[in-house]
Parts: C-alpha cells; sequence; structure tokens
C-alpha cells in the first residue's frame, strides 16, 4: 500500500487560480494563490518510489511517501513505543507461569 499525502492536483489548482484571478481582495488572492503551490510532493518521483518498490525482493507492506507523511508516521510509531514501554510489564505479566 502506498501512502502519499500531499500531491499536486491540477483540477483544485485551476479552480483556485480563476476564482483567485476574480477576487478584488489582493490578500486575499495571494492566499489562493498560495494554496495552489504548498504541494509536499513530486508526482513523478512518488510514481518512481512506487514502481521501485513493486521490483524489490521484499517490498514494503506501506510505503510512506512524503516528508509530512514519513514524518507523521514516525509519530505514531514514537508514540505506540512509548506507550508499550509502560505498558510491558503489565502485558508480560500475563504469560503463563513456568
Amino acid at each position: 500500500m502506498a501512502a502519499p499525502r500531499k500531491y499536486p492536483d491540477e483540477m483544485r489548482d485551476r479552480a483556485v487560480r480563476l476564482v483567485a484571478d476574480r477576487v478584488d481582495d489582493p490578500e486575499l488572492q495571494l492566499s489562493l494563490t498560495a494554496a495552489c503551490t504548498r504541494v509536499g510532493g513530486d508526482p513523478a518521483k512518488a510514481a518512481r518510489a512506487i514502481l521501485a518498490a513493486l521490483d524489490a525482493p521484499s517490498p514494503p507492506l506501506r510505503l510512506v511517501l512524503g516528508n509530512d507523511a514519513v514524518d507523521g508516521v514516525r509519530g505514531r510509531l514514537d508514540a505506540l513505543g512509548a506507550e508499550l514501554a509502560a505498558w510491558e510489564a503489565v502485558g508480560r505479566d500475563t504469560a503463563m507461569s513456568p
């Protein structure tokens, strides 16, 4: 499974630019136009990464693409690790006695 995050959407970008061109407020116009440029990933690089994963001898179960996606997964893993550490003794205490 590929887990990309922010990638450009041409239709959305064209629509936002069309609206921005018709807005009289320069600040709002600038804000709308900037929204089209704030994307985190290159679709061509993502495609190459997916193809590389498909060709890998041991492909990942989840291919996390983009800095924001990697940061999000890493944060979740850190939180899970901390929770596991906090409750590890309780979990291990449920094992059958020898």
